[in-house]
């Protein structure tokens, strides 16, 4: 249901949704569950400029995400927030993420990774590695 609200660009509505799902995921301990929402929740509030929410949403979604070892979440969140933090300079911190999402990525076989690793050996640059 969120992704049709998505398709249709209405965060407001797509948040009230995303936001009922996590709170039913909490009740239930659907873990996994919970990871996809945080990060739903925390895209919508990243474009609609709230960072500051944005970013307690995605780390909480990472670290929940690194506790399951799930390697699809850890992808799809480290590369999201990793990136994230390497664009705003603080480097030291994303590209840890990116380099973990990129190897989670190989092992359940996203396709075209060679990007993430252009990136990633963009940022080492940056960073003096």
């Amino acid at each position: 249901m969120g992704l049709l609200y998505k398709a249709k660009n209405d965060d407001e509505t797509n948040l009230a949704y995303q936001e009922e799902a996590l709170a039913i995921k909490r009740l239930i301990h659907d873990r996994s569950g919970i990871v996809t929402s945080l990060h739903n929740i925390a895209k919508i509030e990243k474009r609609r400029y709230n960072i500051e929410r944005y970013l307690e949403l995605e780390s909480e979604a990472w670290q929940l995400a690194q506790a399951l070892g799930e390697p699809e979440a850890l992808y799809y969140v480290g590369v999201e927030l990793g990136r994230y933090l390497c664009d705003q300079g603080e480097i030291a911190v994303g590209l840890p993420m990116v380099k973990e999402a990129y190897a989670m990525g190989a092992k359940v076989g996203v396709p075209n990774l060679e990007n993430l690793g252009m990136y990633i050996q963009i940022q080492e640059k940056r960073l003096g590695q």
